[in-house]
C-alpha cells in the first residue's frame, strides 16, 4: 500500500474538521499520499495549501456559485468542479482510491470512481437527510434520504461514526459498514486536576440550535461563581445572537472559532465538557460526537443529554453524567458537581482508562487501514 495515493472529498476547508484530519494523518503515517478537495463558502482561504503533507485544493464560492443564494443550491456546481479538478489532478499523478466526506460529496466521489476506474470509500459522518431536514420541508429533506439510499451502493466500502448510524445505513445498504469513532490520541494517560478557582465548563463544536449553547449561555447569568468558555463557529445569525447574550457576563469567554490544535488544550483548561444535545433532533439524537472523546483522553467529565446516543454512552463507560434538556436540570447537576470535586476526578479518570483501554484513535487507525487494505487487495 504504500505510496498509494488518495484523494478525499470533503465540503469544507479541511483546517476544522478533526475527523478528517486524524483520517489523513492515519493513512500518511500508513503510507499513503493524500490530496483534499475543499470548499471554500466564503472566499477567505487559499486555493491551494499544503498541510502537514497534506496537498488541498479548495473550490471557492465564486462565478455562477456566489449568484446562488444558498450553499444546497450551489452543492450541485460544486461537486461538477470537485470531478472536474480531480480529473485535472488525476492526470498529473494518478490517484489510487476516493475517499468521499458525506453525502454532499458522494456524487463526485461516484462520478470520478467510473472515469478513474477506482475504487471509493463512503464516510458517512451523519445521515444527511436528517441534518436537511432541521431548516428544510420534509420532501426536501426525503430527496437526500432517498438519494443516498441510490447511491450508497456505488461505493465500495462504507464507514460510519457509531452504532445508531451503523443500523440506520445497514437497512439501505448491503456493502460491508466499518463504525470509525471520532476518538483521539490519548498521549497522556496521567489524570492531571486543573487549578481553577471557580468550576469551569467548556464548550466546542458547531453553534446551533439543537446544541443547547444558546441556553448555556443564558445559564451562566444564573450561576455566576461558575466560569464558562465557548468556542465555535455557526451561522453568522446565530453567532450574532450568542455573543449578544455572552456580552457582559464576566463569567463567560467566547472565543469563537479556535485552530484545531487548541481543541485539546482549551478542554484540558474546563473541568467539565458540556455536550447537551436536543434529544427530539434526529442527528444529534443518536450522534456520538467528537467533544465526548476530546473530553475522555483531557481527563474531563462530560454532562450529556438524557435520551441520546451519547448520554446512554458516557453512563455506559462511566466518565460522565446526564441531565434532561433544560437549564434547570443542567444547573442541578452543574451545582451538584461544584460540591463534589472528587467526582469530578473519578468521572475523568475512568474517562482517560476508557480511552486507553478501548476508545482510542490508534484503534481506529487500525480499522480504517484495514478497509483500505482490503478494498485495494481486489
Amino acid at each position: 500500500m504504500k505510496g498509494k495515493r488518495v484523494l478525499m472529498l470533503v465540503t469544507n476547508t479541511f483546517t476544522h474538521d478533526p475527523r478528517v484530519n486524524n483520517e489523513a494523518r492515519s493513512l500518511m503515517k500508513n503510507g499513503f499520499h493524500i490530496t483534499v478537495i475543499g470548499w471554500d463558502r466564503t472566499g477567505s482561504s487559499k486555493s491551494k495549501e499544503n498541510i502537514n503533507d497534506v496537498e488541498v485544493f479548495r473550490i471557492p464560492t465564486k462565478g455562477a456559485m456566489k449568484l446562488l443564494p444558498f450553499d444546497i443550491f450551489r452543492l450541485p456546481s460544486w461537486n461538477r468542479r470537485a470531478l472536474k479538478l480531480g480529473m485535472k489532478l488525476h492526470s498529473k499523478e494518478k490517484f489510487d482510491i476516493i475517499h468521499s466526506n458525506d453525502l454532499d460529496t458522494l456524487t463526485a466521489g461516484i462520478r470520478l470512481k467510473k472515469k478513474l476506474k477506482i475504487p471509493l470509500i463512503y464516510d458517512a459522518h451523519e445521515i444527511w437527510g436528517y441534518m436537511v431536514r432541521r431548516s428544510l420541508p420534509n420532501w426536501w429533506a426525503n430527496h437526500y434520504i432517498n438519494k443516498e439510499k441510490r447511491q450508497i451502493d456505488m461505493a465500495d466500502a462504507v464507514l460510519t461514526v457509531s452504532p445508531p448510524l451503523r443500523d440506520y445505513f445497514k437497512n439501505i445498504t448491503k456493502r460491508k459498514i466499518t463504525i470509525i469513532l471520532n476518538a483521539k490520541n490519548l498521549k497522556n494517560a496521567e489524570y492531571i486536576p486543573t487549578k481553577n478557582r471557580k468550576l469551569t465548563l467548556a464548550y466546542i463544536g458547531k453553534l446551533n440550535k439543537p446544541r443547547f449553547v444558546m441556553q448555556l449561555a443564558e445559564l451562566m447569568k444564573e450561576i455566576p461563581d461558575v466560569h464558562c468558555i465557548i468556542a465555535g463557529k455557526g451561522s453568522p445569525d446565530f453567532e450574532k445572537k450568542l455573543q449578544k447574550k455572552c456580552r457582559g457576563l464576566s463569567n463567560v469567554d467566547f472565543k469563537g472559532l479556535i485552530p484545531i490544535d487548541q481543541v485539546i488544550p482549551t478542554t484540558k483548561k474546563s473541568d467539565l465538557v458540556v455536550c447537551m444535545f436536543d434529544p427530539n433532533d434526529h442527528i444529534t439524537k443518536i450522534g456520538l460526537p467528537n467533544k465526548v472523546f476530546e473530553a475522555m483522553v483531557c481527563g474531563r467529565p462530560v454532562i450529556c443529554s438524557k435520551g441520546t446516543y451519547s448520554g446512554d454512552f458516557v453512563e455506559k463507560v462511566g466518565c460522565g453524567i446526564t441531565a434532561d434538556f433544560n437549564k434547570k436540570s443542567v444547573k442541578r447537576e452543574i451545582l451538584n458537581l461544584q460540591k463534589k470535586t472528587g467526582k469530578l476526578e473519578e468521572l475523568g479518570r475512568k474517562g482517560i482508562e476508557a480511552a486507553e483501554k478501548e476508545y482510542s484513535w490508534e484503534r481506529q487507525e487500525e480499522k480504517l487501514i484495514k478497509v483500505y487494505s482490503d478494498i485495494l487487495k481486489n
